[in-house]
């Protein structure tokens, strides 16, 4: 264990970190202890000194906990570590999952891997490194993990995962390896890696090559990942993963049996590096995995810690009516559940009426906003639409749209604008339960998940119906108007609509936002004015900022402050007042 002392500001107390030696922040985790005084705090040395016994006592319990698991993330791409602390002899689920490249639906590409030893001199089989000393996390695409055996040698293992740019389908996830001798014997040791890729989410099919003793490359259905190892392993063996797997189960000792000849069918692979430490030796080594999806088209999805919103494909084609895929699928991680089935935006203009399809420009803001514009040039319009996720825990999160339509003909027009949305909670279609709030704050319910539909400005009208029925009625060109009906909704799946009547001169502009948001309720949906303004003076601004600030991590039940209606005033209710700043000013 190690034990870090420093000095902090009065206001802090007794931190979750300090700063080390090294120079990076390393927090209470795995046996990494950080004490810190304030300047005031030695005469009530005796008192502090229980209380940190008490919390090191409940850090240490936590740590447990915190250090199984981690998911860096990179762009487009994630990757997962898991199970961080198996048991010595590994018989569980992997200790990782590649995630979140293209095509943007969070497939998993891996389903294990891991790192196991033998010790000549002290053991007579491999063992999964178990007995972690710390979980170090550098950023968030960057995590170090250090272990020690049962003979003493240290192991570190340093994750960074680099890529997933928008549109490439690439990622690279770099796994650098140290092993330590800090003994007074010299020793043999064979330290393994070990990987499963089920690309494309399927175990299947795999196509498994080795170009040169040192790489292997996997390939299925367009998916590819290519493994590169400095140094070379003196041996590397694949094929079925009961047989590779097997070996290192087993109660002897294994050296891998050296492949070569291609393989195909559900493939794992393991690979063996052997080095005689003296006191004071290392041997190490890196472990580069390039992966590989197919890309069809700039399939967009914004990403926040534990959600993401697909932006599909009918959102990037042009115009399609009737049938086919929406704009949208909301979904929440760890189960990527489908939430929202289809969003979609639709316009009429006179007797036109079309899906907004007509894409000019994609203009990615950050990894929660994308813009899309739309030339909707057969009805002289531009529609900008910008598509903000924000994400609270693993099953809350709000989904932010802000639209603004711009007139381009020479006179002035009326201009229909349509939200679309379907709901599929818990992934299924069926048994929704919709109601009104306070319009147009609706509320649709299946059994323990809640979505909230809102808008701003309210919209002239609305509809809920049946998919069939409301989609046909949008993808047949002659409706003019929504009926405002369908609440209290007694069909099974429910599909619902707003629509804004905008009254637009020659070149003038109109714009509003729509939310949907799962297990929370939608920022503005009680103020009655602009979505963020605490103090109703229809404006968000330093004011409402200010607010906030005075009464920051308070319980907020009845607050105007507590914007969210969650219970309390904290770091979400300020996020959508910076959302929406400046908004009615």
């Amino acid at each position: 264990m190690k034990v870090i002392f420093g000095f902090c500001t009065p206001s802090v107390g007794l931190p979750l970190q300090a700063r080390g030696t090294d120079g990076l922040d390393s927090r209470v985790r795995g046996n990494d202890v950080g004490i810190c005084f304030t300047l005031y705090s030695i005469p009530m040395f005796v008192t502090r000194l229980f209380l940190f016994a008490l919390f090191l006592f409940v850090s240490q319990a936590q740590a447990q906990l915190q250090d199984d698991s981690f998911t860096l993330r990179q762009g487009n791409a994630q990757f997962m570590l898991t199970n961080m602390r198996s048991t010595p002899v590994f018989e569980s689920a992997g200790a990782g999952d590649f995630k979140g490249l293209m095509p943007c639906d969070g497939t998993d590409s891996m389903s294990q891997q891991w790192w196991w030893v033998r010790v000549e001199e002290a053991h007579s089989r491999e063992f999964a490194l178990f007995n972690q000393l710390y979980l170090r996390i550098l950023s968030e695409n960057e995590v170090e993990a250090a272990y020690v055996d049962s003979v003493g040698l240290q192991y570190t293992f340093r994750y960074q995962l680099q890529g997933g740019g928008l549109g490439s389908g690439a990622a690279t996830l770099k796994i650098n390896y140290r092993v330590f001798n800090p003994l007074t014997s010299t020793h043999n040791v064979h330290l393994y890696y070990y990987h499963d890729f089920d690309l494309a989410g399927g175990v299947e099919d795999d196509e498994v090559t080795r170009p040169a003793v040192d790489r292997v490359i996997q390939q299925e259905a367009g998916w590819r990942v290519e493994t590169r190892l400095n140094p070379a392993p003196v041996a590397m063996e694949y094929g079925m993963q009961d047989t590779v797997r097997g070996k290192l189960l087993n109660e002897q000792a294994d050296l891998l049996t050296d492949t070569a000849a291609p393989f195909t069918g559900e493939a794992a692979c393991a690979m063996r590096w052997k080095g005689r430490l003296r006191p004071g030796g290392q041997m190490e080594g890196e472990v580069q995995l390039l992966l590989n999806a197919p890309v069809s088209g700039p399939c967009l999805w914004l990403q926040s810690a534990l959600g993401f919103y697909q932006l599909g494909s009918s959102a990037l084609q042009p115009p399609r009516a009737g049938t086919g895929g929406g704009q949208g699928v909301f979904k929440n991680y760890p189960d990527s559940v489908n939430s929202l089935f289809q969003g979609w935006w639709w316009y009429k203009v006179n007797t036109q009426m079309r899906a907004v399809g007509r894409l000019a420009s994609i203009e990615r803001l950050n990894d929660q906003t994308t813009r899309l514009i739309y030339d909707e040039t057969s009805a002289n319009l531009r529609i900008q639409l910008d598509y903000t996720l924000s994400v609270v825990d693993s099953r809350r999160s709000f989904l932010r749209v802000d639209y603004l339509v711009t007139n381009l003909a020479a006179g002035a027009r009326t201009v229909r604008l349509f939200y679309y949305v379907d709901p599929d909670l818990l992934g299924t279609g069926h048994d929704d339960e919709p109601q009104w709030l306070a319009y147009p704050l609706l509320m649709v319910r299946e059994k323990y998940d809640t979505l909230y539909l809102n808008a701003h400005p309210a919209p002239n009208r609305w509809e809920a119906a049946n998919y069939d029925l409301l989609r046909a009625k949008l993808g047949e060109g002659v409706m003019t108007d929504l009926d405002n009906i369908g609440i209290p909704f007694d069909g099974d799946d429910l599909t619902f609509a707003y629509q804004w009547t905008l009254n637009l001169n020659s070149n003038a502009s109109a714009n509003g936002t729509a939310w949907v948001s799962l297990n929370m309720l939608p920022p503005g949906a009680w103020t009655g004015g602009a979505p963020g303004d605490v103090n109703g003076d229809g404006c968000v601004n330093d004011e409402d900022l200010l607010a906030i600030s005075l009464v920051f991590g308070e319980q907020g039940q009845g607050r105007p402050e507590d914007l969210n209606r969650d219970g309390w005033v904290d770091d979400v209710d300020l996020l959508m007042v910076l959302l929406n700043f400046g908004l009615g000013c």
